[in-house]
């Protein structure tokens, strides 16, 4: 982990924050939350028509599916393990997972 704390050079970790810990019991309760509650909380990241759901849910996978996947995999990993540890901590495990794929090839696909 590294020592130092510096700003974020990317939103995951300090992001991945708004949806963590007591927001998420949600995730876990299989109650039923309104869209505008859920976007409110940081659980949901957009909004739109009940007729455009499908159609968004596609693009974004389809942008996604697109990107580096080592990359996303660090992202992902970075956001789970770090939503709970201090920022600062948090803000190293960014770090660590960016200079670990600095030379990968992720970096020549981006």
């Amino acid at each position: 982990m590294s020592a130092s704390c510096r700003a974020p050079a990317a939103p995951s970790v300090s992001s991945g924050r708004s949806a963590s810990s007591g927001r998420c019991i949600f995730c876990y309760s299989a109650r039923p939350i309104e869209a505008e509650r859920a976007y409110a909380i940081g659980i949901a990241s957009e909004l739109c028509d009940i007729d455009e759901t499908i159609h968004r849910a596609i693009e974004f996978a389809a942008g996604a599916a697109k990107l580096p996947p080592l990359a996303i995999r660090g992202i992902k990993r970075v956001v789970t393990d770090g939503a709970d540890l201090p920022l600062c901590e948090g803000i190293g495990l960014e770090q660590d997972a960016f200079l670990a794929l600095f030379d990968s090839a992720d970096k020549a696909e981006a």
